[in-house]
């Protein structure tokens, strides 16, 4: 009996480790595995929402811009909703002045818009360039939950509304998202 239950705890402390290696896998040369967002930016790696850059870096205090935020959260609303993002839309129905027809983000962009998670500016822009302020991230989050049927929602300090967020900030508050979403 003693000799099951030490194969079974053993077979269980593999299991556990494996994973832990696994998950704990760097895909980014530029994240060394003390910085304190390191486990964020790894696990929402693994999962296929962030990206970095084609040199192998996430680039991590660099300011999130709109387009890099609505791109991750279509890709959380994909997944939560069991849907793919179509990029077969028609351009015609694209309300944004500023958002290029063959942009690479356009289909997450409209996609988001269709869900009602991003309305962009009463001007009609989206200003994707833009670097996107806290406020703005806790709407589309709030939009998010809202559309997915998940009952969570964000509350926001207004003094700090207009600040914008690194991509390290960024992957945090967008892996406690995903946990709320899946869990």
């Amino acid at each position: 009996m003693k000799k099951k239950f030490v194969i079974s705890m053993l077979k269980a402390l593999i299991v556990c480790i494996s994973s832990v290696t696994f998950a704990a896998a760097n895909p980014f040369s530029d994240v060394p595995v003390v910085h304190f967002a390191y486990d964020d930016v790894t696990e929402l790696a693994a999962e296929g929402i962030v990206d970095g850059y084609g040199d192998g870096t996430f680039l991590g205090n660099k300011k999130a811009t709109r387009y890099e935020v609505a791109v991750m959260v279509a890709r959380l609303y994909t997944k939560k909703a069991s849907r793919s993002i179509s990029m077969n839309f028609n351009p015609n129905l694209n309300p944004f002045s500023d958002l290029p027809r063959d942009h690479e983000a356009i289909g997450e962009i409209l996609m988001l818009v269709n869900a009602g998670i991003e309305q962009g500016y009463g001007d009609g822009t989206f200003r994707g360039d833009r670097n996107i302020t806290r406020g703005e991230l806790r709407n589309m989050i709030n939009n998010l939950f809202r559309v997915t049927g998940v009952d969570n929602s964000i509350r926001g300090n207004p003094d700090n509304a207009n600040e914008t967020l690194t991509r390290y900030e960024l992957a945090i508050i967008l892996n406690k998202v995903h946990k709320a979403l899946f869990n």
